[in-house]
This record gives C-alpha cells, structure tokens and sequence, in this order.
C-alpha cells in the first residue's frame, strides 16, 4: 500500500543520508572499503573494555584487581596503591582527591597496569599508549574526571 511505500522511501532516504554523513566524517574514506569505520569500532571496543576493567578495579568489584595484579606479577597491595589516593571511588569522596592532577597521574598508572594486564603483546600495549591510538580514547579515559 502507498503507507509502506513511503515509510521504504523514508527509510532508503535516511540511509543514504547516513551513508553520505558518514562519508563526510571520514573524510570520504567510506568509498575505500570502510576501513575507517572498523577501525574505529575497533579502537571503541578497546577503549570500553579497557575503561571497564580499570572501573572494576577502582571500585573493587569481584576480584578483578586481584587478577590484574596476578597478570602483571605485581602483589595485589600494588595495584591497590594505584587506586588507594586517586579519591575517586575509594574513600567516599564525591569531588574527587584535593589534587586533580595526582589522581590523574594515580589513573594514567593505573591504566598502564591495566593495558599490561589486558594485552599479552608489547606491540599492543605500545599501540595503545603511544601508538597511533594515543589521542583517541583510550587516552582520554585516562584523564577522566577524578
């Protein structure tokens, strides 16, 4: 009936409209296979599961810090000394440490620890914290709000 024909129309039109405003954020890239686009759902991906486990381990749910500690050969009171002054979801602070700047050093640690956890590979973790990822977000959990 002419409804669905409308409703398909409306529909191919948004998808094309989609198509055409993904192309322009990648720079037209969407042309060459798309590429662009799994590399970021990629680097998504990593950045969330990354922000998760560091989460997990700032709020000592389960054992997750434990585990981090066992994969990178350091003591659990190790890791825990990573969290222990950031004030963010430790010590009942709601506005984060008196230092902004020391949590966001204890988080960066942390984070390195986690990614080392995480990632058996050194070309991996140097992909994540230096490499061509650097400025996207797994870089930018780390300087999360304390």
């Amino acid at each position: 009936d002419a409804d669905t024909d409308d409703g398909c129309d409306a529909a191919a039109a948004a998808i094309a409209e989609a198509a055409a405003a993904a192309a322009a954020v990648g720079g037209g890239r969407a042309n060459e296979g798309g590429n662009w686009l799994k590399q970021f759902m990629h680097r998504s991906y990593e950045a969330l599961m990354v922000e998760s486990v560091v989460t997990n381990v700032e709020q000592r749910i389960d054992r997750v810090l434990e585990w981090v500690a066992f994969m990178t050969n350091r003591t659990p009171l190790e890791v825990a000394n990573l969290v222990k002054h950031n004030g963010s979801r430790t010590n009942g602070s709601k506005n984060g440490s008196e230092n902004g700047h020391a949590a966001v050093v204890q988080r960066q640690a942390l984070l390195e620890v986690v990614i080392e956890a995480l990632y058996h590979f050194e070309a991996d973790r140097t992909m994540l914290k230096q490499g061509k990822w650097a400025n996207n977000y797994v870089v930018a959990i780390s300087h999360k709000e304390p």
